[in-house]
């Protein structure tokens, strides 16, 4: 399923109290990063020119990998987001962001 930046921008998670989640602050700045970049994949100059190097887009400001390899700060007696509706959206954003990434290298 692809992911587009008006769903990934509309988002919620579940929030947890007293046990375990992610720091919202810390989650939402990422989530901000990703509804750009998607943005980024999703406008016309960037879907045009799929043989555009990399470094030439200066608006693609995360990787799949970058999502992959993502660690949020867990949060333990104060409110979080619950860790598996972060989880399982970052799982769509990798497949999304793969898909935009194998497009452009062939």
């Amino acid at each position: 399923m692809m992911l587009t930046s008006k769903a990934a921008f509309r988002e919620t998670f579940g929030s947890t109290r007293w046990r375990e989640g992610y720091e919202f602050q810390q989650v939402d700045t990422f989530i901000d990063e990703v509804v750009e970049t998607l943005r980024a994949w999703e406008s016309d100059d960037r879907a045009g020119d799929a043989q555009l190097p990399e470094e030439a887009w200066p608006r693609v400001r995360v990787s799949s990998q970058d999502v992959v390899n993502k660690m949020f700060r867990a949060t333990r007696f104060k409110d979080g987001y619950e860790q598996e509706d972060v989880d399982l959206f970052l799982d769509d954003v990798v497949e999304t962001l793969r898909h935009y990434e194998l497009a452009a290298a062939s």
